[in-house]
């Protein structure tokens, strides 16, 4: 039976991956919002006004793209975390809890970075609130990828 240290080792990783992976889609959305931003600013009112909402998708799309990839993340990371141990329960529980909170971690990490590019109003709150049942919901299938991708991967260590 495989340790419990090495589960939460493993465990560790898995959320560890995910939360690179936010890092580098809110990056790259900081990234392209900022450019945005200062290339657009120059257009008065209306270049403004469609800056926003050019911004504002571009966001959304960022977003998006990171719940499209938790799945394939979660997939990567299951296999990996299901060679480390020889039973599949074992595989299939670090593989899916790992992906199930790896995922939020993503999605946070990613929109918290995403939105320091977004210039200040002086309104609080960034909508977040109002998407997150959204959110919530599209963890599950990260998690279900994981954990039936860490009880395949136990094949591959074997």
């Amino acid at each position: 039976m495989a340790s419990m240290n090495s589960q939460l080792k493993n465990l560790g990783v898995v959320i560890a991956v995910f939360t690179i992976v936010g890092i580098g889609i809110g990056l790259t959305g900081y990234i392209g919002l900022s450019d945005m931003f200062s290339g657009m600013q120059t257009g008065g009112e209306t270049g403004l006004g469609f800056a926003q909402l050019f911004a504002a998708l571009f966001g959304f799309m960022s977003m998006f793209i990171a719940f499209l990839l938790g799945p394939v993340v979660a997939a990567i990371s299951g296999l990996l975390a299901g060679v480390a141990f020889r039973e599949r329960g074992a595989g299939a529980l670090v593989g899916g809890a790992g992906s199930f909170i790896g995922f939020y971690v993503m999605v946070i990490v990613a929109v918290l970075v995403i939105a320091m590019a977004f210039p200040s109003t002086g309104e609080t709150g960034t909508g977040l609130g109002s998407q997150m049942g959204t959110i919530l919901k599209a963890g599950i299938p990260s998690g279900i990828v994981g954990a039936l991708s860490g009880a395949i991967g136990v094949d591959f260590g074997g």
